[in-house]
């Protein structure tokens, strides 16, 4: 239980960080700074990249370590669909999914179109990560 205690806080430590750079990217007007507004995008899509693969790294030692589950795999789609029901929804589940997908998209190769279409998608991926981590109590 410690270990899932400490991944709880130090991902609930992330959220807060991006939720931060959300507030910030949103005040930041590419007409008067175009830099700065790349760079708060690019870290924006950073801190993203650590909260979606700190989320579902602790959603699977939820599973292993809370609710005594088998987990044979490493593989974070697959995580997520085992943790259907009991810790997030289908609904959720998908939107996840999206997130990690795109989030794999960010590690091959630097796209500006892509960059912008992922910075819009964010605050929903942040919204259900949130939503997820707030409502599972660690004891």
């Amino acid at each position: 239980m410690k270990t899932v205690n400490l991944w709880h806080r130090t991902l609930q430590k992330f959220l807060l960080s991006l939720e931060k750079g959300l507030r910030i990217f949103k005040n930041t007007d590419p007409k008067k700074d175009l830099e700065k507004y790349f760079l708060m995008r690019d870290g924006l899509i950073r801190r993203f990249k650590l909260c979606i693969d700190s989320f579902w790294k602790f959603i699977k030692l939820y599973l292993e370590e809370v609710q005594k589950a088998s987990v044979d795999t490493t593989k974070p789609k697959e995580i997520l669909r085992l943790a259907i029901g009991d810790i997030i929804t289908s609904e959720e589940h998908d939107i996840l999914i999206e997130a990690i997908s795109e989030r794999n998209l960010t590690s091959h190769s630097y796209n500006e179109d892509l960059a912008t279409e992922i910075q819009h998608h964010i605050p929903a991926y942040f919204t259900v990560m949130k939503q997820i981590i707030d409502r599972i109590k660690i004891d």
